[in-house]
């Protein structure tokens, strides 16, 4: 259950970090340290987190640019801000954090049916079978 929990907190930091002044992601994780479900993390769970925040932003050009090659009569500035959250955490999870497609692919629809609307869970699917397919 933590590590549902760590990949909830990443979504949500990973969302955050565009509404910070200059999208400070070392700032987004500090504040994050203050916060109640920070308090709720193991220590491999906050790094987990880190791993995932920092590896998204870290290749945030990379990230775009598979999720942008995988739409269909869409572009990336006309997905949620939820939505294209949990897509660049799925697709950090899996390039980055050694997460099997698989795991990724599920905890991402799952986190869609929790945070977003009704068509998101088979948006992000789709979206991120089409990655797995390219890669």
């Amino acid at each position: 259950m933590s590590r549902k929990a760590a990949r909830d907190s990443a979504f949500k930091i990973i969302y955050q970090v565009p509404f910070h002044e200059d999208s400070d992601v070392k700032l987004t994780l500090e504040n994050f340290a203050f916060s109640e479900e920070y308090t709720g993390l193991n220590e491999q769970d906050i790094a987990y987190v880190n791993t995932c925040v920092n590896s998204c932003y870290d290749n945030l050009e990379d990230i775009d640019s598979k999720i942008s090659s995988s739409l269909k009569n869409w572009t990336i500035d006309r997905i949620s801000k939820v939505n294209l959250s949990i897509l660049r955490l799925a697709v950090s999870e899996m390039e980055y954090a050694e997460v099997p497609y698989q795991v990724s692919i599920n905890e991402a629809v799952e986190l869609a049916k929790k945070y977003s609307d009704d068509e998101a869970p088979s948006f992000v699917n789709g979206v991120l079978a089409d990655i797995k397919k390219v890669r």
